[in-house]
């Protein structure tokens, strides 16, 4: 399907853009999810050494199935962790040499400890160890003076929240930059915090409200967060939560009538067209087409635990407009319409109707649905 190939091909080009330990976390992924693709290590491997990451290099060399026969490779891998290692101690001791009080003779300023700390978290998390780092970048918001400083260290608590996979520590991050900054922060910093929260809320299954946050992101964001998300990533995971969560009246209100929601979504204009065609009853186009992008969303690295559930519901939905305007429906031309035989069909209604979600009755011999209340 043409659209298919569209959408892959605009999640190649955004792949240059995210930042290396994104990409690295993303090859690995579609390794862990059975994509063979030539080369995908090797070029994991290739990224983790531009870097400091001695951490994952040893995952990877432990975890994944290298080529024994190449013992270059290894010697390689070998001399850059012994470097890295190095390289991580030295600093690791310069910085904490400088926190220790004897070594000063007297009290460390405030704005010195706060320094340090930023650069004894920031050397952590650039070698993997992301405990460690969230526990000093916690240490640095002690020894902030400034709020601008409380902001920086609340987004270097939310980053470490989301690689370590802490999705409640995120949302309590967020709202306490949130009660911090108010209304004055800058641009860029709500927008990182507000894709924090939709992400969040996201993998917290709370779609709706991730909805909400997707859309309401700074269409300037860019490539600030590309370590995390880029403007495309927010407009397909927020128009997919929208689509499948949204009633028609908010559909319409909160996103084809919302100036900033609808230029949120031009980052993906076919999930933006995909939300129109459905408001307009299109549903067969708006169905087959998020089944040919289904394969891609699987494999990718937020979506991939949610994809089920909001296609299962976006499903529902369609299933419940499609009947609604009618008094009795042939089964047979709905079944046409949704890309399924009677029998599967009459099984979705009839959970429908089991779950009180359609007041009707299914006529299994007449192949004909019945809207209406039945005793």
């Amino acid at each position: 399907m043409e659209g298919n190939r569209d959408f892959s091909d605009s999640v190649d080009k955004c792949f240059i853009m995210y930042d290396p330990l994104l990409k690295i976390e993303k090859l690995l992924f579609l390794l862990d999810n059975g994509v063979k693709r030539t080369g995908i290590l090797n070029e994991a491997c290739r990224l983790i050494k531009l870097g400091d990451n001695a951490t994952l290099l040893r995952m990877v060399r432990t975890n994944y199935q290298l080529d024994d026969d190449d013992d270059d490779d290894d010697d390689d891998d070998d001399m850059w962790l012994r470097r890295a290692n190095a390289r991580f101690s030295r600093r690791k001791i310069n910085l904490e040499s400088g926190l220790d009080v004897t070594s000063w003779g007297k009290p460390i300023r405030r704005e010195e400890r706060r320094k340090l700390f930023s650069m004894l978290g920031e050397l952590h998390y650039d070698y993997g160890d992301l405990n460690e780092a969230f526990r000093i970048f916690h240490e640095e918001l002690e020894s902030c003076t400034m709020e601008t400083q409380v902001i920086e260290s609340h987004l270097k608590l939310i980053l470490v929240s989301l690689k370590r996979g802490k999705l409640e520590d995120v949302l309590q991050w967020v709202d306490k930059v949130r009660e911090r900054g108010g209304g004055s922060m800058e641009s860029i910093v709500a927008a990182k915090v507000t894709c924090a929260c939709a992400l969040g809320n996201m993998g917290l299954q709370r779609y709706k409200t991730a909805a909400r946050e997707f859309l309401d992101v700074s269409c300037g964001l860019g490539d600030t967060f590309n370590e995390v998300i880029l403007p495309r990533d927010v407009a397909i995971y927020g128009g997919l939560c929208a689509l499948a969560t949204y009633d028609r009246s908010e559909i319409k209100q909160g996103v084809l009538a919302n100036n900033h929601a609808w230029r949120v979504l031009g980052f993906a204009p076919e999930i933006r067209k995909i939300i129109t065609e459905f408001h307009k009853g299109h549903y067969t186009y708006c169905l087959n087409y998020l089944q040919s992008i289904k394969p891609n969303l699987l494999l990718d690295i937020y979506a991939f635990k949610h994809v089920e559930r909001l296609f299962d519901q976006i499903r529902e939905k369609a299933l419940l407009e499609y009947a609604q305007p009618f008094e009795s429906l042939n089964l047979d031309t709905m079944a046409r319409e949704f890309n399924s035989s009677v029998s599967g069909l009459e099984k979705e209604l009839v959970v429908l109707i089991t779950d009180n979600k359609l007041q009707a009755l299914v006529d299994s011999d007449k192949k004909v649905l019945y809207r209406g209340s039945f005793q």
